[in-house]
């Protein structure tokens, strides 16, 4: 078998490794005698008081270092990837897939497609384990760490075949009680296409993931996202939610919550926040998302932005007087989602800060009107509208760090925030999108 190089890009200074002889440009080939495959290889490996790193120089000198070091104290290495290996390349063909969807000039990093398991523990990602095979799977059940977060979209093995175009889809329910056998908690998320995954099938989904026990936390059903390019890709035609269909997911998700409540004391499916939008429907209190399971797919996430929005006011009102007001207003930048309960807390705002707030809702012209969430909103889009209202050149240009990619430096369409910042011509403020943050930002920004 070939030995795995890991490139060691830098050694933290004073760490064991630094101490021990380590240096950067070196690669490890071993780790206590045994080859090391990726990251979780390396971290099971190093929570000893004593390791053996084994290094190989650019000239092919091999050579042992034994550190000293705490239980599971880092020796201090840095590697050229995160993982220690390459992320696994989706093979799925989903119907709904957004990469699908996106124009044909978006950047490559947006047209990656992985779906590696070791990034749901990592990074938190959604992945349908058509890409894991029974080895591999068992190797990461072995290491014991939850929860593991699946893209399950249908149960019904021939539906979900069909839906993520990738024969080895209809085993997921095996898949799903051996990681449930274990002991290792699981998150799943169904991504809803109307006429075609919801009625009949999701009560069957339902019902074939509540039979996974105790160990499954949660079910979050999102609305298929849907740009303005995918009727030029000659895609499978899905229908968009509307008032009526999304109103019956609402209603379906309010009488299995209420079901499972009283069979486990626990809820178990919970809507996205854009469903009760499209539906009309008041979303429920911030206490019924009880541990916030899926955030990142958009579940209680405005619920509980107005929960600790309330309660961030009160404490500052009794804390602080108000400060010197501002003459142009605050402009706080949002998708059209949110836009309803960011105008709802602008008055608060005023009231606590002495400045007047504008909310200005971006149509999302990149991606198409149907895509209304802030997180996909582009800086170009921004910039346009910002024109079209005629923003005074001195006003302050609020937007969630949410629009912005992991990394923080660009938008989605490509622009960084450098950019964007110049061709706006004014001052810009990137903000949290949790409450607290935000109100925090604007604390030391409005003394």
């Amino acid at each position: 078998m070939k030995v795995r190089k890991h490139k060691i890009i830098a050694v933290e200074k004073d760490s064991p490794a630094d101490v021990a002889g380590i240096t950067a440009g070196d690669f490890v080939t071993a780790l206590n005698g045994s080859a090391v495959r990726d990251v979780f290889d390396y971290r099971t490996g190093i929570t000893e008081e004593r390791i053996v790193i084994t290094t190989e120089r650019a000239d092919g000198t091999v050579k042992d270092f034994l550190i000293l070091k705490d239980e599971y104290e880092d020796p201090g290495l840095e590697f050229e990837s995160y993982l220690m290996d390459k992320e696994k390349v989706c093979k799925n063909k989903c119907i709904f897939c957004f990469v699908d969807q996106l124009p044909g000039d978006a950047r490559k990093t947006l047209r990656f497609k992985d779906d590696d398991l070791r990034l749901s523990f990592l990074t938190g990602n959604f992945v349908t384990l058509t890409n894991t095979d029974d080895a591999e799977l068992d190797r990461l059940i072995s290491y014991r760490l939850s929860p593991m977060n699946i893209s399950v979209h249908a149960t019904e093995p021939e539906l979900r075949v069909q839906m993520l175009g990738n024969p080895k889809a209809g085993d997921i329910m095996r898949q799903l009680r051996k990681i449930a056998d274990a002991g290792i908690r699981i998150n799943t998320q169904i991504v809803l296409c109307p006429g075609i995954n919801d009625g009949a099938a999701l009560e069957r989904s339902l019902d074939d993931l509540a039979g996974l026990g105790e160990n499954l936390e949660s079910i979050a059903l999102v609305p298929v996202g849907l740009t303005k390019h995918r009727g030029r890709k000659e895609l499978v035609h899905i229908t968009p939610f509307g008032r009526a269909t999304a109103a019956k997911v609402i209603q379906l998700v309010t009488n299995r919550q209420q079901m499972y409540h009283s069979k486990f004391g626990r809820r178990l499916v919970f809507a996205a926040d854009e469903l009760y939008i499209k539906a009309g429907m008041k979303m429920p209190e911030a206490k019924s998302y009880e541990e916030f399971y899926q955030l990142e797919n958009g579940v209680g996430l405005i619920p509980l932005f107005l929960d600790d929005f309330r309660r961030g006011v009160v404490k500052r009102k009794r804390k602080r007087k108000k400060p010197a007001g501002q003459e142009d207003p605050l402009v706080l930048i949002t998708g059209t989602d949110a836009y309803p309960f960011i105008e709802g807390i602008a008055k608060e705002l005023t009231e606590l800060y002495n400045s007047e707030f504008r909310v200005l809702p971006v149509i999302n012209k990149f991606f198409g009107e149907t895509v209304t969430v802030a997180g996909l909103v582009t800086g170009s889009d921004v910039l346009r509208v910002l024109d079209e209202e005629s923003i005074s050149d001195s006003s302050t240009v609020i937007l969630p760090e949410i629009m912005l990619r992991d990394s923080g430096d660009k938008f989605l369409d490509d622009m960084t925030t450098d950019e964007f910042a110049v061709k706006a011509d004014r001052e810009i403020m990137f903000v949290p999108s949790d409450a607290e943050g935000f109100l925090s930002a604007l604390d030391n920004s409005l003394k």
